[in-house]
């Protein structure tokens, strides 16, 4: 019988020592699967006297995303009464939650972890206290220290034979190579890693599937926009399946900007739903900002409330998440926001060297060429484009090139006629607007267009709406002819 159905039968019996002897001698299996929101909501309602016991039900909470309960389990537990092993997953704790600080008192709970355990130490707690402090680094934005805190917990928790664990800490690992492009590096040990998972016949094994998330990005970072779509589907489904709610972020971001290139808006209209309704509940700011990044690249305009929160998040987080750096910066040079100074762009460019985000820093290299050439700034917009270019030719990193409609794209292939532009014709309408344009070039009325597509005046006029705010036209006879003159239909 695996751990799961001892867990379930012994709660089943109601026995507090059991099931507290049960867990706090197997802290390990506790976390090795997916399911821990299932291990959770088995063990939640049970009043557990036990400090210890206590401190793995609020990592369990943690992890299912009940940051409220975290704060309420962990006033419950005496430290008195803790191991030295137990005290190091108790601050670990606080490292990761912040209900108990911020950035900085993160940083130095992590570390107070790993300096009351034993250098020498093996086991499941060495483990945990590395991935920790790994995943706390990399909030700090230090990513080469950060994938080797992963890659030491990833071979610790492969010793001790718990899987999940150690296949999220290698993921970890390659998504931080994944940002200072370190692409080969990354491929060859995800490759070699799934070669060797794909040789054992255990539905365990399926855990390594999460390295589909760092294939995927890598892909389309090079531009093979559709091999990365196949690897971010498995990536997306693997999550789905396996509830690994902490996981959402990077995935849904690509998946964005893979459809983005691909034209495939409708598929971004369908990921937008369904965030909704996976995070209705629950307050994750990285989430907010993926669900405003998948309306900026559907083409919607923003209402000021929202453009107001972004700004003022900048304010409080000043240099925080890439996501929104990247927003303000894209606002700002399509003149629907003011924040973000080319004094500040240039301090976060430096910073993102400095850090080694290869990924990032590309991308605002080219939103901020963009705001030259609009303000016919060309000597100063070339100077950067030629950064941009050389990290697309010494780097790979073509993505970005392809991501948004550039105005200055007659000057990127002045400097490197390689090249492309990706056909953009159809990119910024859903394939049921593109529909309502043709019959409106066509001079069907709103109820001969509802006739034809089957949807209602009130859907017409939605989309019609749409239409006009992506075109930047008044009405319906400049978006005919603005379609006529750029072929869109």
């Amino acid at each position: 019988m695996d751990f799961e159905n001892i867990l379930y039968q012994t709660v089943k019996t109601g026995d507090i020592d059991k099931i507290t002897k049960l867990i706090t001698s197997n802290a390990g299996k506790l976390f090795d699967t997916p399911k821990l929101k299932k291990h959770y909501e088995l063990l939640v309602g049970i009043d557990l006297i036990d400090s210890t016991a206590t401190l793995l039900v609020a990592w369990l909470a943690l992890l299912s995303g009940d940051n409220i309960s975290v704060y309420k389990l962990v006033q419950r537990i005496d430290v008195n009464l803790l191991s030295i092993k137990d005290m190091a997953l108790f601050w670990d704790l606080k490292a990761l939650s912040s209900a108990f600080g911020g950035a900085e008192a993160r940083l130095e709970n992590s570390q107070r972890a790993l300096d009351i355990m034993d250098e020498n130490d093996k086991t499941f707690y060495m483990a945990n206290a590395k991935l920790t402090h790994g995943q706390v680094l990399a909030g700090h934005e230090r990513f080469r220290e950060a994938a080797e805190f992963f890659l030491e917990a990833y071979e610790l928790f492969l010793g001790n034979e718990l899987l999940f664990p150690a296949a999220t800490s290698l993921t970890n690992a390659l998504l931080n190579w994944t940002r200072m492009a370190e692409f080969d590096k990354a491929l060859e040990k995800a490759k070699s890693t799934l070669l060797m998972a794909s040789s054992y016949k255990s539905d365990k094994y399926s855990y390594w599937d999460m390295l589909y998330i760092p294939l995927g990005m890598i892909y389309l970072e090079q531009n093979k926009t559709e091999l990365g779509l196949e690897y971010l589907k498995k990536a997306q489904k693997i999550i789905d399946d396996m509830e690994l709610i902490h996981m959402h972020g990077y995935v849904e971001m690509y998946l964005i900007k893979a459809y983005s290139i691909l034209g495939q808006l409708d598929e971004i209209q369908i990921l937008l739903e369904k965030l909704r309704g996976i995070f209705k509940n629950m307050h994750y700011p990285m989430m907010r900002y993926i669900m405003a990044y998948a309306n900026i690249h559907l083409g919607n305009k923003f209402l000021k409330p929202d453009i107001e929160l972004m700004e003022a998040d900048y304010d409080n987080v000043r240099y925080g998440q890439p996501i929104l750096i990247e927003m303000l910066a894209y606002l700002y040079n399509k003149g629907q926001s003011d924040l973000l100074s080319v004094e500040d762009m240039c301090k976060i460019i430096y910073k993102y060297r400095f850090t080694g985000d290869l990924v990032s820093l590309q991308m605002l290299l080219l939103l901020l060429a963009e705001r030259y050439y609009l303000n016919k700034d060309i000597k100063s917009a070339a100077y950067i484009l030629e950064d941009a270019i050389e990290l697309y030719t010494q780097k790979g990193l073509k993505a970005p090139f392809h991501l948004y409609s550039y105005e200055c794209w007659p000057l990127i292939r002045k400097l490197s006629p390689k090249i492309k532009k990706t056909d953009e014709s159809n990119r910024y309408f859903t394939d049921k607007e593109i529909d309502v344009l043709k019959l409106i070039v066509q001079g069907k009325s709103n109820k001969e267009i509802g006739e034809v597509l089957f949807i209602g005046i009130g859907t017409v006029k939605w989309h019609i709406n749409n239409i006009l705010s992506k075109m930047e036209v008044k009405n319906r006879t400049q978006a005919a002819k603005k379609a006529r003159e750029q072929n869109l239909v």
